[in-house]
């Protein structure tokens, strides 16, 4: 029986449904382990992913997959597979350069670090964690001559991570919003107007806060039967596909209020985002935007009067003592902390530019491993006029860090100045202030993503949010 022929669009499809089943898997078996995985089965579950993660490698650096790509005229595909193809030949040109040796490695490397990572914040200790670190550094630096960007380094991680992001246009985000921030927190500092702020720790019981949790899901339209919310030990958001998206609510951890309100609609962001997307492969989707869905819910439409007015009554009862303008002042209080992830909007541009500024460094070779915690309070001083008394509140807050994911806090901002536009596109363009409606708008912004981003949008809102309440 002669072989069966098909046709190069019949090949890509075929490449396309494996690397969506290996995704699909991925996900599962990260799912798995955030749910109901057995502790005894973790390893066999980090093999797993292993072997998917290979298997994904060897395909797309295969002949056949190369012969596809580089031959088929993307204008003979559906218009729903082209921007899987665009991120399949991209991926699979960028893969090309890198040996198998060097992929297994980071992803071996990458599964020990992370374990010794946990250890290091357990004994407060960074340098427990550095051995794992430098051969994480030495790794990313041979990737970033292995992908040709000559002495730029740091340009070649950041474009692994965001498509065309260079450090250029991130170094130009943040001094533009250093000019913006600093005048700020001198005024809050000096204004006899503080917020309340006792409420935001507020201790809210694990089932009232589920209550809270589904009631605000439903609020900006979670699609049920495409999705479930489950209480977990950790946070976590795992698409599968816009038919089946799952959430995790670390309710023992986010049992104060402040944490559950910008864990859970941080969440509802994403999943908006996640249900109406129609991205067949979730690696395609730019790294700040499902990012930018999640703070425009979190940061942004959350901390609106009128978001308040509409979910009142949905909210924990030991809230409702509270008026909305109390609440809304206190919700965007600045609070002078060391820690990013608690820190007000106002406060964020500087935690991550202290990040940022250490990555860049490390990979242009510019500071020693062994002295990042001091560099790090160093900068804190600096930009935070704060002291860091120790790791777990400086370096060993960098998750991210774990395993030398470096672009990430260049990313992070850009995913806030695309919430703070599209958060000021259905101010502007709403006829009124429903949730309902800016959901609905939002759908509607989702299919037509932003091709430019700058800082004006998110500077205009600090300044009016924060000049405002103080």
């Amino acid at each position: 029986m002669p072989p069966v022929t098909r046709s190069l669009e019949q090949e890509f499809e075929v490449v396309l449904q494996r690397l969506i089943a290996n995704e699909h898997s991925l996900a599962l078996l990260r799912w798995d382990s955030y749910m109901y995985g057995s502790t005894k089965g973790a390893q066999m579950r980090a093999n797993l992913m292993g072997t998917l993660a290979e298997d994904t490698y060897r395909h797309l650096t295969s002949e056949s997959v190369k012969q596809v790509v580089e031959q088929l005229d993307p204008n003979d595909l559906p218009t729903g597979m082209l921007s899987s193809f665009t991120y399949i030949q991209k991926q699979a040109r960028r893969l090309e350069k890198i040996p198998y040796e060097w992929y297994t490695k980071y992803e071996k490397h990458a599964a020990k670090a992370m374990q010794m990572w946990t250890e290091a914040r357990k004994a407060n200790d960074f340098s427990v964690f550095r051995p794992f670190f430098d051969r994480l550094v030495a790794l990313q630096m041979d990737y970033a001559d292995y992908a040709g960007f000559g002495d730029d380094r740091y340009g070649a991680i950041l474009d692994l991570r965001e498509d065309g992001l260079t450090s250029e246009q991130v170094d130009a985000w943040f001094q533009q919003l250093q000019e913006v921030v600093l005048p700020l927190l001198s005024h809050v500092k000096q204004s006899n107007k503080q917020p309340k702020t006792g409420f935001l720790f507020e201790e809210i019981e694990i089932e009232e806060q589920m209550d809270v949790a589904k009631s605000l899901f439903e609020l900006t339209n979670f699609d049920f039967e495409s999705g479930r919310i489950d209480s977990s030990i950790h946070p976590f958001f795992v698409p599968l596909s816009p038919e089946d998206v799952r959430v995790g609510i670390s309710a023992p951890s986010a049992k104060e209020f402040k944490k559950m309100m910008k864990e859970t609609l941080y969440s509802c962001g994403q999943s908006l985002f996640a249900q109406t997307s129609n991205h067949l492969l979730q690696a395609e989707v730019p790294a700040s935007m499902q990012q930018a869905y999640g703070l425009l819910f979190s940061s942004f439409i959350s901390k609106s009067k009128s978001f308040f007015l509409q979910c009142k009554e949905h909210l924990p009862d030991a809230i409702h003592r509270y008026s909305i303008d109390e609440i809304h002042a206190g919700m965007n209080a600045v609070d002078f902390t060391i820690v990013k992830n608690d820190s007000s909007e106002l406060m964020v541009p500087l935690h991550l530019q202290i990040g940022y500024e250490l990555e860049k460094a490390i990979m242009n070779g510019e500071i020693a491993t062994r002295d990042l915690p001091h560099v790090w309070a160093d900068k804190a001083g600096d930009y935070l006029s704060l002291a860091t008394p120790h790791d777990l509140g400086g370096i060993l807050q960098e998750y991210h860090f774990a395993t030398a994911d470096f672009g990430s806090q260049a990313v992070e901002l850009k995913s806030y100045l695309q919430a703070a536009t599209l958060y000021q596109t259905v101010q502007k363009e709403g006829d009124t202030d429903s949730l309902s409606a800016k959901v609905d708008r939002l759908r509607q912004l989702i299919a037509t993503p932003q091709k430019e981003t700058s800082t004006k949008d998110f500077s205009d809102w600090l300044s009016l949010t924060y000049t405002s309440i103080y």
